[in-house]
């Protein structure tokens, strides 16, 4: 069951295409019944096969499929009289080969006097005799050939008018004339049968030939007998389908047979047959062959057909909402859509994919369209002329044929289609059937295509068809991340221009060398002349030299000492004056060994003796404990005898106990517990004066309640904490019950505990109260008491205890560490008391006394052996057998001087060392400056220069720096090996597409196809060349096969005209439906919306849109929208009138996000386009387009105007014509075509008005003023702005055709007409005016162009003078000083040099303009206010800037900054090379030329009138 929303959809769909059979039918139901009366719809041409002129015939039966061929027949020229006979031809009367011969005067020569003329003399009247023999064999002659001629005439314009508008008429062959005037007094004169011809003209020979077409005959008996009460259709059926079927030619006589028997069954009165149409129409119908090729008006009887069709499959009981047709009739948004298109199984709106296979190059604008194919069922592309929509629309069909999407291209011209086909890649192309123009080609072109699916089926490489996508995505994938390697790359190497660098050598200056490139270049140059001397310092060196100033001023002093006696001290054994006794300490020591050898050993207990036994280390260990054992007796306020009044008794007895090793476990317990105390002291003090607890008297409850209680409370406190009350009534909890003794006795602030603050408070206060007690009790152990009055005084007597306790344990450890020393040496001594430890450590400075005596007895020698074992030593220094003696002689004063000597040795040592250690660290870092201090150390020159080490090595690191930074040519050759790779991304993507595209096409290909395909080929192979027996009946079956396999092809291009004839409108029968030139496709082709989920309308409201009498008189389509379209709501209903197009009713209808813009022009000069892009397109007066193009010296003058003389008009509207303005053109035209400047151009004159006879006097004049060969090479083509949309050519002449001051032409119509016009033309556009500057009226689109072209402004916008640009302040619109300093070199040597030129979306920092085109110059430098966006400078933007068609000269300010002349000297050679020279400072940008304001609405009948008529 559909929905209700659904059901509206559908119903007004229904009513839609209810209403679009019902206006398309009307057009048909009032037909030409006789095809040489005047009405309206008749004609434009009716050939009689059957009188064609002598020496023309017809074959119906050519292998060629040429029906008809005809030349143009010489034109041989009156022959000219001698000049003998001048002045005695008779002039009266008409003259020419049709009108009397020429007569002899009976008196002349005309140009004498009366009185002196004669008869003529007998040598007059024999040349006249002879010349008028020749003169009748030449009007014979041309006579003979009128007919010929005038039939070529007639077939060169129907093959003109097919050319270029295909969609408003058709040529066709009839047969089987119907001449009858009926009783009711219908005159009939038409043809039952007719088939599509194609007519063409040979340019080249001038040739005109008629092809049969494809063979599709269309039987038009309703157009004939309708309405008749004898025509009986229903029984004329099956004689009717014989003849639609029927193999017999239409020109065969056994055709009209077959038209027999169809009369006799299908009209219920008698019939004549007749050899030759009847000249009078009969009484009773009467038939015969009389072949003829008409030029009428297209039928719509299909269109009628299709819509009904379409009707009635919505109306039936499964129907489903046709999307893209119900968003025309009400509105809808993307989710519903959305949600129809899912229901329905059409194809995900990601029909591209993430990666789309685009072979051409993309823009901005065209990859919009992809974003919005993703998500909208209907795009809307506007395309103004030039702006590269066939580029566009092959993109989009090669990637959606890549991604197994049906494609239909189709357009209401099938020129521009032409064009398409040709941009589709060559491997893709071969999968689009063009079927252009409903002739033999379109047949050719489908027999091609399906040739192609079937060499394509039976080869054995489309199994390999996977791998081979796989190989190719795989070489993409590589490409493409190579290019954004590279692209980043390039991007880093731009961006060191525009970075703002830290200090380069921060060590040094955070102030100097930082800021961009240009800044630190700035400050190098700055300092070179400083520190240029410098060699280079290695960049991965720190920011400042390994030594300072005064290391370095020390080195070049210890190289300007440098000797090679010092250069030996390194190797030599020189002591330290350390390792040797200075002279008072040698005294010393000799005057300690005398006292020894003189004193007897005084004193010395035994215990002092062993204990010096122990060495001098262990007596440092034991006096160090003796320390320790002194300041524990101080702090505890004990000595060697117990003194009981001073400190309590049981530290004495804790004391003896400790030392002798006794009741160890009673202390232990204490010391276990000894911080107990103290941290329930902390604990009480951080509840503080918060609450009051009153707790009975521990000694009352006893300790097993206390605890008891604390357990219960604790229970309670968890009972709180879960967030349960306490109750006051039964039932009450179990912890509230076990706490009820708690809560009775226990107060806090003076009351129960029955909050959980209150409660942890007293619960801390019991378990202290508990603990203390404990404590207590564990010190009564130990027989000491402590009171318990209070708890807080309890709690600090036990911390004090116990601070004592661990004070005494400490006693314990210095005594085992005391007998841990003598122990090691041997030594056991009792030490368990106090007394007996304090003895033994008191007799350690005697044993250290004892020892230095003993030390000093044997120093003296001691010293002597030592010197001597250096002295003996083979690399001794030489001052150490001055000391040996010295010593040994126990002389002082030699000893003294050996000391200095040996200083001096040791100096020189060091100042080596220092020397080779500075040489050895700077060479380590900076060999060169090694090398340079060494080798110039005594060039006064480094008296200062040892100051400046730090700057030059700064200077040098940024110097360095700078070096690494200017990478240019690095650039280049990233930037040459991304375009290669860039180039070869597109070669593998066209591939890629292509082999996808192939793959779906075969993976879609049902059993149906692929035998139909076998049996084509099979058929086709007998066909042979045409001419085989039975070759008919295998080109019918190869066609019934053609048919079924169809489906199979999945691209097709076909023009509007044509595409019912060949396609069906069925239901999604394609994926995407792209409609180019949309503006153009009239309302009666919303079929199209039908035939595809997704349609993509690419047009310009701004070009020609059809002409309003498509769909008949305005006022008939308001009643039948009144009677079908009455429930859709008045604004929507309103779009479907003769006035709309497809293109402006989808750009109404679709999503809000649908429509996209092209704005880049690819096909006129800049000057062209820029009128069109500004009056049309532009806003604030501004071009609205973005030419690409480039003018350099070598083209055509864009731009030009005549003015014409002495003019006049003949006729009018449609006759009217201006023969001088006509002859004017066609002079210039052969002037132009005889110009070498002019070679291989093509030339197309636009007629500015809907002027039939202009256009045919111009077309004329062509003729008669050129060849064949020049019409053709040339492409020469006459007609109005409608006839050329679509079109281009190099040259445009435009005629204005009118000669006094007109009505002013700004309406809508107009506009259209001129764009159109405007935008043809590729390198020159020529205007023709035989109006007067001046009397134009200034609303008027001919006064906006007439004085644009006289004085068009500048393409590229003012140059500033030289002196309105500062090299030292910012100005508009420059971004940098930097540009403005560039702008200023180029502007001194007198280039015209415009700054931020715009370029679409981009912005060129310079561009410079001469007469050999134009030179981008990009200034990589510091920016001040553009944004991160616009400053990305990378290799994408640049190859984007070359597909624009832009060449790009980069300019560096760092390297500007550090040689202006060598950076600017590539540019110069390039501008030279470019033939871009400098020029007179002229502003050519300021001109008075302004767009004129246009009007809104669409003109008046009279416009329409005037423009919108199609013309051959």
């Amino acid at each position: 069951m559909l929905k209700s929303g659904d059901q509206e959809a559908l119903r007004k769909s229904v009513s839609l295409m209810d209403y679009l059979a019902e206006v398309t039918d009307s057009a048909e139901r009032d037909p030409v019944r006789d095809v040489l009366s005047d009405e309206a719809g008749v004609p434009e041409q009716v050939l009689w096969l059957d009188d064609l002129p002598d020496g023309v015939r017809y074959t119906p039966t050519a292998g060629d499929d040429v029906l008809l061929r005809v030349s143009p027949p010489r034109t041989e020229p009156e022959p000219k009289p001698p000049a003998q006979i001048a002045g005695w031809i008779d002039l009266g009367g008409v003259r020419g080969f049709q009108g009397r011969e020429p007569r002899l005067a009976e008196r002349g020569p005309s140009d004498a006097e009366v009185d002196e003329q004669t008869a003529p003399p007998n040598s007059v009247v024999r040349a006249f005799t002879l010349w008028l023999s020749a003169w009748r064999t030449w009007a014979d002659k041309r006579r003979r050939t009128e007919g010929r001629r005038q039939l070529y005439e007639q077939l060169e314009r129907a093959a003109k008018i097919m050319e270029q508008q295909d969609d408003v008429y058709e040529f066709v062959l009839g047969s089987g004339l119907v001449c009858w005037a009926s009783p009711d007094g219908e005159r009939i004169r038409r043809h039952i049968v007719t088939e599509a011809v194609a007519p063409k003209l040979d340019r080249r020979t001038a040739e005109v030939t008629v092809t049969l077409g494809s063979g599709k005959r269309r039987m038009e008996d309703k157009e004939l007998f309708g309405g008749q009460d004898a025509y009986l259709p229903e029984r004329g059926r099956t004689a009717r389908e014989a003849i639609v079927e029927s193999d017999v030619g239409i020109l065969d006589q056994q055709f009209l047979e077959l038209v027999k028997e169809w009369l006799s069954v299908s009209l219920d009165v008698p019939f004549a047959v007749g050899d030759r149409r009847a000249q009078e129409l009969p009484d009773e119908p009467t038939v015969s062959r009389s072949p003829a090729l008409l030029l009428r008006p297209r039928s719509r009887v299909l269109l009628a057909e299709a819509y009904r069709r379409i009707a009635e499959a919505l109306r039936q009981p499964d129907a489903q909402v046709p999307v893209a047709l119900t968003q025309l009739v009400m509105d809808t948004e993307r989710e519903q859509r959305t949600r129809w298109l899912q229901a329905q199984g059409a194809s995900s709106g990601d029909v591209l994919g993430g990666d789309p296979l685009f072979p051409l190059p993309t823009n901005d604008e065209q990859l919009r369209v992809i974003d919005l194919l993703r998500t909208e069922t209907g795009i809307v592309v506007q395309g103004p002329p030039g702006t590269g929509k066939t580029h566009t629309i092959a993109n989009l069909v090669s990637a959606l044929l890549a991604r197994g999407q049906r494609v239909l291209v189709t357009s209401q011209k099938d020129q521009a289609l032409r064009v398409l086909r040709e941009k589709i890649p060559p491997e893709l192309r071969r999968l689009c059937v063009l079927l252009a123009g409903g002739t033999k080609d379109a047949a050719k072109e489908l027999e091609q295509g399906l040739e192609a699916l079937s060499e394509a089926q039976a080869s054995a490489e489309t199994a390999r068809l996977p791998d081979k996508i796989a190989e190719l995505r795989d070489e993409r994938k590589f490409l493409r991340s190579r290019s954004a390697e590279l692209n980043n790359r390039i991007r880093e190497l731009r961006d060191v221009e525009n970075v703002e660098h830290g200090p380069i050598a921060p060590g040094f200056s955070t102030d100097l060398y930082r800021g961009t490139l240009t800044d630190i270049v700035r400050d190098v140059k700055a300092n070179a002349a400083a520190y240029d001397w410098m060699p280079a310092v290695d960049p991965a060196q720190p920011d400042t030299p390994p030594f300072s100033v005064a290391e370095f001023a020390e080195l070049i002093r210890l190289l300007r000492d440098d000797s090679p006696g010092r250069r030996q001290r390194p190797s030599q054994l020189i002591p330290s004056r350390q390792d040797l006794p200075g002279v008072p300490q040698l005294a010393s020591i000799v005057h300690a060994e005398r006292q020894a050898r003189d004193t007897a050993h005084e004193d010395t207990s035994e215990l002092t003796q062993r204990l010096a036994a122990m060495g001098q280390e262990r007596l440092d260990q034991l006096s160090g404990l003796r320390d320790q054992l002194t300041a524990t007796v101080q702090w505890l306020g004990i000595g060697t005898v117990p003194n009981v009044g001073s400190q309590p008794e049981w530290i004495f007895r804790a004391v003896a106990d400790r030392l002798a090793d006794r009741n160890g476990g009673v202390w232990g317990q204490l010391l276990g517990v000894a911080a107990d105390a103290g941290r329930l002291q902390q604990q009480l003090q951080a509840q503080g004066v918060r609450f009051a607890v009153d707790l009975p008297p521990l000694d009352q409850m006893g300790i097993g309640t206390a605890r008891r209680l604390l357990n219960t409370g604790r229970k309670l406190r968890e009972h709180l904490l879960q967030g349960k009350k306490l109750r006051k009534v039964l039932p009450k909890s179990a912890a509230q019950k076990d706490a009820a003794e708690f809560l009775e006795v226990v107060r806090v602030d003076g009351e129960p505990p029955t909050e959980v603050a209150k409660l942890e408070a007293a619960l801390e206060r019991l378990e202290a109260e508990v603990a203390a007690a404990q404590l207590v009790g564990k010190w009564a152990d130990a027989r000491v008491d402590i009171p318990t009055v209070r708890l807080a005084q309890t709690l600090s007597d036990l911390d004090d205890n116990g601070r004592r306790l661990a004070a005494i344990d400490q006693l314990g450890t210095i005594k085992a560490d005391v007998v841990a020393l003598l122990a090691s040496c041997g030594l056991m001594i009792d030490l368990s008391s106090l007394a007996s430890l304090q003895g033994l450590l008191d007799a350690v400075p005697p044993a250290l006394k004892y020892v230095a005596l003993e030390q000093a007895r044997n120093q003296v020698e001691l010293l002597r052996d030592k010197v001597g074992g250096w002295a003996g030593d083979a690399s001794a220094c030489p001052e150490l057998a001055i000391l040996v003696t010295a010593i040994a002689d126990r002389d002082l004063d030699n000893y003294g001087r050996g000391l200095e000597a040996l200083d001096a040795a040791g100096r020189e040592r060091a100042n080596e060392n220092r020397r080779a250690q500075l040489i050895r660290v700077l060479r380590s870092v900076h060999p060169r400056l090694a090398d340079l201090m060494a080798e110039s150390a005594h060039d006064p020159v480094w008296d200062h220069r040892t100051e400046d080490v730090p700057a030059a090595w700064a200077w040098s690191k940024a110097h360095q720096f700078v070096q690494r930074s200017r990478n240019a040519e690095q650039e280049r050759k990233l930037s040459a090996d991304f375009d290669s790779v860039e180039d070869q991304i597109k070669r593998v993507t066209e591939r890629l597409a292509a082999t996808e595209a192939l793959h779906a096409c075969m993976a879609r290909m049902s059993d149906t196809h692929a035998r139909a395909l076998r049996t084509y080929r099979e058929h086709m192979s007998h066909v042979g060349a045409g001419s085989g027996m039975k070759t008919r009946e295998f080109r019918k079956a190869a066609r019934a096969a053609m048919e079924k396999a169809k489906d199979a092809v999945p691209a097709w291009v076909v023009p509007l005209p044509n595409l019912l004839d060949n396609i069906a409108a069925n239901r999604d029968s394609f994926d995407v439906v792209i409609v180019d030139e949309a503006s153009q496709v009239g309302l009666e082709h919303l079929f199209l919306l039908w035939m595809a989920p997704r349609v993509i309308v690419v047009g310009d409201d701004k070009q020609c849109t059809p002409g309003g009498n498509r769909m008949g008189p305005l006022n008939d389509l308001f009643e039948h929208m009144g009677e079908y379209l009455r429930e859709i709501e008045p604004e929507i209903r309103l779009n479907f009138t003769s006035k709309s197009n497809l293109y402006g009713l989808l750009s109404a209808r679709s999503g809000k996000d649908a429509v996209v813009r092209l704005r880049e022009h690819f096909r006129c000069m800049p000057e062209i386009i820029n009128w069109s892009s500004t009056q049309f397109y532009g806003e604030h007066d501004r071009p609205g387009l973005v030419p690409l193009r480039e003018r350099t010296a070598a083209d055509l003058e864009p731009l030009k105007v005549v003015q014409i003389i002495d003019a006049y008009t003949e006729g009018k509207n449609q006759n009217r014509r201006n023969p001088i303005e006509a002859k004017r053109i066609v002079a210039q035209l052969v002037e132009c075509l005889n110009d070498p400047a002019y070679k291989g151009k093509t030339f197309g004159i636009v007629v500015l008005m809907s002027s039939t006879s202009h256009v045919k006097l111009l077309d004329h004049e062509i003729i008669a003023a050129t060849t064949p060969e020049q019409r053709e090479d040339h492409k020469i083509r006459v007609g109005t702005a409608p006839n050329f949309q679509g079109d281009e050519r190099d040259v445009i002449f435009l005629s204005t055709v009118v000669t006094e001051a007109p009505r002013a032409q700004s309406s809508l119509v107009h506009q259209q007409s001129y764009n159109v016009a405007a935008s043809r033309a590729k390198d020159q556009m020529w205007l023709f005016t035989s109006v007067p500057q001046a009397e134009l009226k200034a609303a008027d689109l001919r006064t906006s162009l007439l004085n644009y072209m006289l004085a068009p402004p500048s393409v590229f916008g003012a140059s500033p003078g030289l002196e309105d640009v500062s090299a030292t302040k910012p100005c508009d619109p420059f971004e940098s000083l930097f540009e403005q300093r560039i702008f200023r070199e180029l502007k001194q040597r007198g280039y015209y040099t415009v700054p931020q030129y715009k370029v679409g979306t981009r912005t060129l920092d310079i561009v410079v303009v001469g007469d050999g085109g134009r030179l981008a110059v990009e200034c990589d430098g510091h920016f001040w206010h553009t944004s991160a966006r616009q400053q990305i400078s990378d290799a994408r933007r640049d190859r984007e800037l070359q597909r624009m068609g832009w060449e790009v000269m980069r300019i560096r300010e760092s390297e500007y900054e550090f040689d202006p002349e060598r950076e600017l000297a590539p540019l110069w050679t390039r501008l030279t090379a470019r033939g871009i020279q400098p020029r007179d400072p002229v502003d050519d940008a300021r001109t008075d030329w302004q767009p004129i304001q246009l009007a809104e609405d669409d003109g008046d009948l009279e416009a329409d009138i005037e423009l919108s008529g199609v013309t051959s």
